[in-house]
């Protein structure tokens, strides 16, 4: 099955298998340069033909293992396409193009205000009053602790999102509940 796929940027964008794909595993083993680590047949040793519930992504380990070496080879990659191309060098496939502009400024914001008066403006109109942030907040109460403390409990901050670290970091494990877990008393129902 893996010899009709032809993996690529737009056909692999929102595809659901990319982390287990054996084409897409070939084809970026053929750009990294697959023999430096293990082939593609050695690597495909970790992978169960068929990835299920009982045989387990077993090969994973070792890909993760792996993805920060790969992230930093693409990022030094388009390093340095970008570095011959604004040194004015030709890359084949590739140019240089205007990014996203930037936020839109006043050029001289005095000379702004007085137009908007000059159109009788209320100043509620001109102008966004808005509170300062915690950050701040702290800077200007760091000296007075019965004030910052009374500021401290009305703060709030989001938890962190989860993220994938080695089996070493110091930081706690979080425990995810299995999303069958979840549909568990419904199976009971219907057995």
């Amino acid at each position: 099955m893996a010899e009709f796929l032809e993996p690529g940027e737009k056909q692999c964008r929102f595809c659901k298998a990319k982390a287990t794909c054996r084409a897409l595993r070939a084809d970026v083993t053929d750009v990294v340069g697959g023999d430096a680590a293990c082939t593609i047949d050695e690597f495909a040793e970790f992978l169960p033909e068929v990835v299920d519930s009982q045989t387990g992504d077993n090969y994973l380990p070792m890909a993760m293992s792996k993805v920060a070496l790969v992230e930093d080879w693409c990022k030094a990659v388009r390093a340095e396409v970008e570095r011959r191309l604004f040194a004015g060098q030709k890359v084949d496939g590739y140019k240089l193009v205007e990014g996203k502009r930037g936020n839109r400024k006043w050029g001289d914001e005095a000379e702004v205000e007085a137009l908007l008066k000059s159109f009788r403006m209320r100043q509620d109109e001109m102008y966004d009053l808005s509170l300062i942030s915690p950050t701040k907040a702290e800077k200007v109460f760091k000296q007075n602790p019965k004030r910052w403390a009374k500021v401290t409990d009305l703060i709030t901050q989001s938890v962190g999102k989860p993220s994938v670290a080695l089996a070493t970091d110091k930081r706690p494990e979080m425990v995810i509940q299995s999303v069958s877990d979840d549909f568990s008393d419904l199976i009971k129902t219907l057995n």
